[in-house]
């Protein structure tokens, strides 16, 4: 079986030659066309080989195998390998791509919180100066977005207003400029309640919801026995903000309207005294509600 093997692959390897030469002379073997040549001499060599695949012995088809299956196994270990060096090369970029996505998230968190903080600096040095023009002071605990509309409502009556204070977020003391009795003692209320009355107003105005009261304090120039004159508090006008708010601004044009939903808080008798004369007036009377029953 040797033998015919050596003998088909040297065959096998003559009409190689053969055809290599019948290509390009075919007239060499006596044959008229190449075509007909290559016919010839490809299917002796078929032949050849199907001879010898049946002389092989049985080590040489062992072995034949043996180097394929170590060919396959090679290529399979160098697929592997290439799809594992692929895998993670592309596993480092993805990691590259989302660490390069969060220091960019990151430094575009810091410019918007530098941003953020800058508008907020500049906010706090309006709002601080916006205070000072109103003369309004809070408590620290209290929130920008709430003293605002607060301050932008009493800019708007400073002329009538000499001081302002907010100790706890839901109380506004606002203190009135001096009051004189001009024509008579119930002037000072009227004057008083008028004031009150716009800067009501314009805290509704400014959408001001969260007070629950605003107290307005007047003062009055006041002469002893000795006639010294002195400014003191004679009485404060409490309004119920929660209730003010429920005031159709619409259908409302007197100031008693607001008069209404306020306490009156007497600071001594002259306070008392301008109380009394104010109620004294019938209209007074009928236009403020319950107020004068206090």
């Amino acid at each position: 079986m040797a033998f015919l093997n050596g003998l088909f692959t040297l065959l096998s390897v003559i009409f190689f030659i053969c055809l290599i030469v019948a290509l390009i002379k075919p007239s060499i073997f006596k044959i008229k066309t190449r075509l007909k040549a290559f016919l010839i001499f490809f299917t002796a060599m078929i032949v050849c080989s199907v001879g010898i695949s049946f002389t092989l012995s049985d080590e040489q088809k062992a072995k034949i195998a043996e180097e394929q299956r170590v060919a396959e196994q090679k290529a399979q270990v160098e697929r592997e390998t290439k799809e594992k060096a692929e895998a993670q090369e592309e596993k480092l970029e993805r990691e590259q791509r989302q660490a390069d996505a969060k220091k960019d998230q990151l430094v575009e968190q810091k410019l918007n919180a530098e941003k953020q903080a800058e508008i907020q600096e500049k906010e706090l040095v309006k709002l601080k100066k916006l205070m000072n023009t109103v003369h309004l002071t809070t408590a620290s605990n209290i929130p920008s977005a709430k003293i605002i509309p607060i301050a932008l409502a009493l800019s708007e009556r400073k002329s009538d207003v000499e001081k302002s204070e907010m100790h706890t977020g839901q109380i506004l003391d606002v203190y009135l400029k001096t009051q004189d009795a001009v024509w008579s003692d119930a002037n000072i209320l009227f004057m008083a309640a008028s004031n009150a009355e716009k800067v009501l107003k314009e805290l509704r105005k400014q959408n001001v919801k969260d007070l629950t009261n605003v107290r307005f304090h007047a003062k009055t120039t006041l002469v002893d026995q000795y006639n010294n004159k002195s400014e003191s508090k004679i009485f404060t006008l409490n309004y119920n903000y929660s209730e003010v708010l429920k005031l159709n601004m619409e259908n409302t044009s007197l100031y008693q309207d607001y008069l209404k939903f306020a306490q009156f808080e007497s600071n001594g008798r002259v306070g008392r005294d301008v109380f009394n004369a104010w109620c004294s007036d019938n209209s007074n009377r009928k236009f403020s509600g319950s107020f004068c029953s206090q």
